[in-house]
C-alpha cells in the first residue's frame, strides 16, 4: 500500500473520472486503511498479518493505556519481531477457539514448530485491544500479576522445561490448575506452550486429587502446533523472504520452488527462517554459476535438515575455554531467564580458572548463544535489583552444551563436583532429548557417579530445606525411572539416595528442626525405594509444635486463626499414620486427643464468611476455597474419630450453606462486572 498525498489523490481522481462516468470515487491510501483497521481491533486477532502493516508503537500509543503498555513492555518486545513474519495456521485458529470457549489453551508440539510464536502473537494482538500482556514462569507469577482493573492475557512459555523433562516442575502447575481456571473469564485468558508429557502429568495429578472433573476435556484445550501443511510452510517462507528484502534473483528462486523447499516433513518454521537468512545467498550464487536450480534446492534442503545441529555444535566447540565455561555454568541455573548475579555465581562455582569476568563473557556471547534482557524489560514479578538478565536464544544451544559436557570427562567431573542443585537435577534428569528417551545425561562412568555422590551429600548436609527437598525429589524420580526400565543406574542411584537420606536425617536431628510435612513426605517417599529401609528422623519436637499450636488456637476460640495450624496437624498425622504409626501409638493417639478434636470442630463451626465481607470475585474465590478447606478438615476428623461424625457432619452442612450463599454473592458480583463491561463496550 502507498500513502496518498493530496495532489496524488486529486490526479488519480481526475483520470478515473474521465473513464468512470457517473461513479462516485473512494480512494484509500495506506494511512486510510490503517486508520480503518485501528477502528476494528478484533481484525488484528483474526488476521494478525495486519500487525506488520504499520508501526506498532503508533498503534499502542493511540489505543492502549500508557500504564498497560509499560507493564506489558517486556512481553511485547518478545513478540515484535515475530509479527513481520507470522502466518496464522490451523493451530493458531484452534488456539483462539479454545480461548474463546474455555479462556485457556495448551499449545503442544516439539521444538521449532511455532508454539511460542502463536502464543506471543495472540498476546500481542490482544494487547493492541487494550489487554495487559503478561509472561509467567511459575504459578505465583500468574497470581501476583492479577489485576481486576484491566483485561489480561497470560502466557507460560515452556512452563515445564525444554531440554529435559523434569516432573517436579509440573507439580506446582498441576496443583494450581483449579485455582487458575476459576480466575479465568471473558477478560482473562491463559496460554501454555509445552510438550504433551508434562500436561499429562498435571492432569494425572488432578485426577489423584479428585479435581479432574473441573478441568475441560484435554482434547478441547490442547492444540498440537506440529501439524503444519506444506501451504502454511510455504506462506511462512514467503513472509520471511519478504521481510528479508531479497533481490530479484532470490525472489525468483523462492517463487519457482517454494512448495518443493517446504515439502519435507521435518522442515520446521525455525528452519524456514534459517533457510532464508543463512542459505539463500549461496543458493543464488550456485544457480548463477550454472548449477540446475532443482539440484541446488534439493541440496540446500537436505543440508538444512541434516546439518543445523552439527553446525551449531561446531560453533560451540570453536569457543575458547572461558566462553565455554560460562555457557556450561548456565546449565547449573534454574529457569529460562537468568539474572546476571546468579549467572556469575554459577560461573565462579563450576569454572576451573575463571580468567575473564562473567560480564565480559556474557556481553561477547550476546546475540548468538544467549541474549540479554535489560532493566525495564525484565518481568515485573522478578524482585531482584539486578538490571541484566540472560536467556538461551534457542533450546538447541542448551542441548549442545549438555552434549559437550557429556563427552568431555575432565569438564564433566569438574561440573559434577562443584555444581548446585540445578546441576544435580540435570545430571539425574529423565525423559530428556527431543524424543524424551535421554536419562542421566552426565553420568557416564564411575568417576561421574563418585563426583555426583560426594556433591549431593555435601548439599544435603546443608541447612537449606528447599535444596534438601529438591535433592530427594530428583533422586526419587531417577530411581523410579531406573527401576521401571531396568537400567544399570539403579544400584548407584539407590546408593546416593541412601546417603542423602542419612545426611538429611542427621541435619534435622542435629538442629532439632520442626519438620515441614511436605519435606518429610518427600523423605518417606524416597526411603521406601532404598535398602535397607531408612529410619525416621526424630519426630517428638515437631509433634509437640503442631499439637501446641492447635491447642492455642482452641483456647483463642478463633476459627480463622486456628485454620492453618489445624490443617498442619492433620497433614502431619496423616503422614505419620502412613509411615510411622508406632510413634502415634506411643503418643496415645487417637484415644487421648478426642476431646481436643471435638473442640476443634466446635471452633470451626463458629466461622462466618460474612465477617470478612469479600467485595470482589477474587476475594469470593478465596473465601469459597477457604470454606472448602474447613469442610475437608471436618471430614478428616470424622475419619479419625467416628464418634464425632455427627458433630462434624452438622458443621460441614452449615459450612455448605455458607458456600451456597457465597456462590450467590459471587454470581451477583459477576453479573455486575459483566454489566460494567457491556456499558464500557457501548
Amino acid at each position: 500500500m502507498s500513502p496518498l498525498t493530496t495532489s496524488l489523490r486529486k490526479s488519480i481522481a481526475e483520470r478515473l473520472e474521465e473513464t468512470l462516468l457517473d461513479c462516485k470515487l473512494l480512494l484509500w491510501g495506506s494511512d486510510d486503511v490503517c486508520d480503518m483497521l485501528d477502528d476494528c481491533p478484533r481484525i488484528r486477532v483474526a488476521f494478525p498479518q495486519v500487525l506488520s502493516l504499520r508501526d506498532l508503537e503508533a498503534i499502542l500509543s493511540t489505543i492502549v493505556n500508557k500504564v498497560v503498555v509499560e507493564r506489558s513492555r517486556a512481553a511485547v518486545e518478545e513478540a515484535r519481531d515475530i509479527s513481520s513474519v507470522f502466518v496464522p495456521t490451523k493451530a493458531y485458529y484452534g488456539a483462539l477457539a479454545s480461548l474463546q470457549e474455555h479462556r485457556f489453551v495448551v499449545l503442544t508440539g516439539p521444538p521449532e514448530m511455532g508454539k511460542t510464536a502463536i502464543a506471543r502473537i495472540i498476546g500481542l494482538a490482544k494487547h493492541t485491544e487494550g489487554w495487559q500482556y503478561v509472561d509467567c514462569g511459575t504459578p505465583s507469577d500468574f497470581f501476583s500479576s492479577l489485576d481486576e482493573s484491566v483485561p489480561q492475557v497470560f502466557i507460560a512459555d515452556d512452563a515445564f522445561g525444554t531440554t529435559e523433562y523434569r516432573p517436579e516442575l509440573a507439580t506446582p502447575w498441576g496443583k494450581e490448575l483449579p485455582r487458575i481456571l476459576r480466575r479465568l473469564g471473558p477478560r482473562r485468558w491463559f496460554l501454555w506452550t509445552t510438550r504433551p508429557a508434562p500436561l499429562h502429568f498435571a492432569l494425572h495429578h488432578l485426577s489423584l486429587s479428585g479435581q479432574a472433573e473441573k478441568f475441560p476435556m484435554p482434547g478441547a484445550i490442547q492444540v498440537d502446533a506440529s501439524e503444519l501443511s506444506p501451504l502454511e510452510k510455504a506462506q511462512m517462507l514467503y513472509r520471511h523472504a519478504k521481510a528479508a528484502h531479497l533481490g530479484d534473483d532470490a525472489r525468483t528462486l523462492i517463487q519457482q520452488h517454494a512448495m518443493h523447499i517446504v515439502s519435507h516433513k521435518h522442515f520446521t518454521p525455525e528452519r524456514v527462517r534459517r533457510f532464508v537468512s543463512e542459505r539463500l545467498g549461496d543458493m543464488v550464487s550456485d544457480v548463477k554459476s550454472g548449477k540446475p536450480s532443482r539440484e541446488v534446492i534439493e541440496d540446500a534442503v537436505r543440508l538444512e535438515i541434516e546439518e543445523p545441529t552439527s553446525r551449531m555444535r561446531q560453533s560451540f566447540e570453536n569457543l575458547s575455554r572461558s566462553y565455554q565455561d560460562f555457557l556450561l555454568a548456565l546449565l547449573d541455573v534454574d529457569g529460562t531467564l537468568i539474572s546476571e548475579r546468579v549467572a556469575s555465581e554459577a560461573y565462579y562455582r563450576v569454572s576451573l580458572d575463571a580468567e575473564l569476568p562473567p560480564e565480559r563473557l556474557a556481553a561477547d556471547l550476546n546475540g548468538h548463544f544467549i541474549r540479554q534482557k535489560v532493566g525495564p524489560l525484565k518481568p515485573p514479578w522478578i524482585a531482584s535489583d539486578d538490571s541484566n538478565y540472560w536467556e538461551w536464544i534457542h533450546p538447541s544451544w542448551r542441548d549442545i552444551a549438555i552434549d559437550f559436557l557429556a563427552t568431555n570427562k575432565p569438564r564433566r567431573q569438574r561440573f559434577l563436583s562443584h555444581c548446585g542443585i540445578a546441576g544435580i537435577g540435570l545430571a539425574l534428569s529423565v525423559g530428556g532429548g527431543s524424543e524424551g528417551k535421554q536419562a542421566s545425561p552426565l553420568l557416564c562412568d564411575e568417576g561421574d557417579w563418585g563426583a555426583l555422590n560426594d556433591r549431593a551429600v555435601e548439599l544435603a548436609t546443608s541447612a537449606d530445606e528447599i535444596v534438601g527437598r529438591r535433592l530427594m525429589v530428583a533422586l526419587h524420580g531417577a530411581i523410579k525411572d531406573a527401576a521401571d526400565k531396568a537400567r544399570q543406574a539403579y544400584e548407584p542411584l539407590t546408593h546416593i539416595g541412601r546417603r542423602i537420606l542419612e545426611a538429611r536425617r542427621c541435619a534435622w536431628d542435629t538442629a532439632q528442626a520442626i519438620l515441614i510435612p511436605w519435606h518429610l513426605k518427600t523423605y518417606y517417599n524416597l526411603s521406601v525405594l532404598v535398602t535397607p529401609l531408612q529410619p525416621s528422623p526424630m519426630l517428638d519436637r515437631s509433634w509437640l509444635h503442631y499439637l501446641g499450636r492447635v491447642e492455642e488456637g482452641v483456647r483463642n476460640d478463633d476459627p480463622a486463626d486456628m485454620k492453618d495450624d489445624l490443617e498442619g496437624l492433620l497433614e502431619f498425622i496423616d503422614l505419620l499414620q502412613a509411615n510411622e504409626p508406632r510413634f502415634l501409638t506411643q503418643q496415645g493417639f487417637p484415644s487421648q486427643f478426642e476431646e481436643l478434636f471435638a473442640s476443634c470442630i466446635t471452633v470451626v463451626g463458629k466461622y462466618d464468611y460474612g465477617n470478612s465481607q469479600p467485595s470482589d470475585i477474587e476475594e469470593m474465590d478465596r473465601e469459597m476455597e477457604y470454606l472448602e478447606q474447613l469442610q475437608g478438615m471436618c471430614q478428616s476428623i470424622a475419619t479419625i474419630y467416628p464418634m464425632l461424625r455427627d458433630a462434624a457432619t452438622d458443621v460441614s452442612a452449615e459450612i455448605e450453606q455458607q458456600r451456597g450463599r457465597a456462590w450467590e454473592k459471587r454470581d451477583e458480583l459477576e453479573e455486575e462486572q459483566k454489566a460494567e463491561e457491556r456499558a464500557q463496550e457501548q
